[in-house]
């Protein structure tokens, strides 16, 4: 297992990303504290179903984002993947980098699942089915085959591929989860969820930037400038 290092100064671009979030998630606080104040219809004496002051406490977990960046070719001709990080709005940041090696699926896994639980943040993504290309390069084909797929009614939602439980809906989440390594069925407790943002937004990094407010001209100007290397669109996420 890959150790971690959590640094002061997080990733700008994750910085930017992380800015927007934040008005978002004060957006959604607003939007609840007026809708306190709205009238109810319907019997307002009969008792609400379900833990209700439960959901109002999953619904304020802080955003944390995972990115990933490649760089160089291996012998294939493809991109490797050299650095995972992830950065909450709090300044934490949690980095996977070895001196530019590139990354082994099971040390990306690794990372995921070092990253706060589901109860702590909600973890999230900027269309991040290049990067999970990147993550499961080592899994073999049957086991990406099955993983895509349609599942039988039947059968786990979940594919096993060594001590790892996984699971990808591209453009939606991707999940992974620990082995039991007695009972060979996901751990509790261990699974981590990484929600993809794109289709929330259905715009390019820069027009979100632009549209929310949550950069400066200088810092637009840069941004634009990585666009032409096909860095931010969402149509090129897979060439960044």
């Amino acid at each position: 297992m890959p150790d971690f290092e959590i640094v002061a100064d997080p990733d700008p671009d994750l910085d930017r990303f992380l800015d927007l979030l934040s008005r978002v998630e004060e957006e959604r606080r607003q939007e609840r504290r007026k809708d306190r104040h709205k009238p109810r219809s319907g019997d307002r004496h009969k008792p609400r179903s379900g833990d209700w002051h439960k959901s109002r406490a999953v619904n304020n977990r802080p955003f944390i984002v995972v990115d990933g960046e490649g760089g160089g070719k291996d012998e294939l001709g493809r991109q490797n993947y050299l650095l995972m990080g992830a950065a909450g709005i709090d300044g934490t940041y949690y980095q996977l980098f070895e001196d530019n090696r590139p990354l082994t699926t099971r040390e990306c896994l690794e990372f995921v699942l070092a990253l706060p639980s589901t109860e702590a943040a909600t973890l999230c993504s900027f269309y991040f089915s290049y990067d999970v290309t990147h993550i499961l390069r080592d899994v073999p084909d049957d086991r990406i085959e099955r993983l895509l797929s349609p599942k039988p009614a039947q059968s786990s939602r979940y594919t096993h591929w060594q001590q790892y439980f996984l699971e990808h809906v591209p453009g939606q989440f991707f999940r992974v989860a620990k082995a039991c390594p007695i009972r060979g069925k996901p751990l509790k407790g261990t699974a981590r969820t990484i929600h993809d943002s794109g289709r929330l937004f259905q715009s390019p990094f820069i027009e979100i930037l632009e549209k929310w407010q949550v950069a400066d001209p200088e810092s637009l100007a840069f941004l634009e400038k990585l666009g032409t290397t096909e860095i931010f669109h969402k149509n090129n996420f897979r060439y960044k």
